[in-house]
């Protein structure tokens, strides 16, 4: 009788977790639902103001004229040089020279944040597994020079 008991209490906490299982992917499913059509509705309504704008001007004849004046403290010359080409190369190789300081900067972070709990890992691996080895990487994260 008391299988019989045990099997019973086992179905319902089977059935149990069956239903809380099936209510967290319909959660899942309706947060699916609900970010699509924000996404899309969002898209939409752009696609709406867009389409306004532009047939508000529809058959019209426009013209915009944007003149830019030196003002004090920002004369001709200054203006010129803003908008000079050489200017703008100078800036887009400041840019890039700057990204590939700060990738090479975040790199070496990384290998030393690595060296630095390296140790750590290796103490953990073991404590689990005596026989486990790591992912054979260097210390400093790198890659074993017989692998490249």
């Amino acid at each position: 009788m008391s299988k019989a008991v045990e099997s019973t209490k086992t179905l319902r906490d089977e059935l149990e977790r069956c239903r809380t299982a099936l209510a967290v992917e319909r959660s899942n499913a309706r947060s699916k639902v609900w970010r699509a059509a924000i996404q899309w509705g969002a898209l939409l309504a752009i696609a709406g103001f867009v389409y306004r704008a532009v047939r508000s001007l529809a058959g019209k004849l426009t013209l915009a004229d944007i003149d830019v004046h030196g003002s004090a403290g920002f004369g001709g010359a200054a203006l010129h040089l803003m908008t000079s080409c050489a200017t703008t190369e100078i800036l887009g190789l400041a840019f890039g020279a700057s990204g590939i300081v700060y990738g090479l900067l975040q790199q070496k972070l990384r290998g030393d944040v690595i060296k630095k709990y390296y140790p750590y890992m290796e103490q953990e691996q073991k404590a689990v597994d005596k026989d486990r080895t790591s992912s054979l990487l260097m210390p400093g994260g790198g890659t074993r020079p017989e692998d490249i």
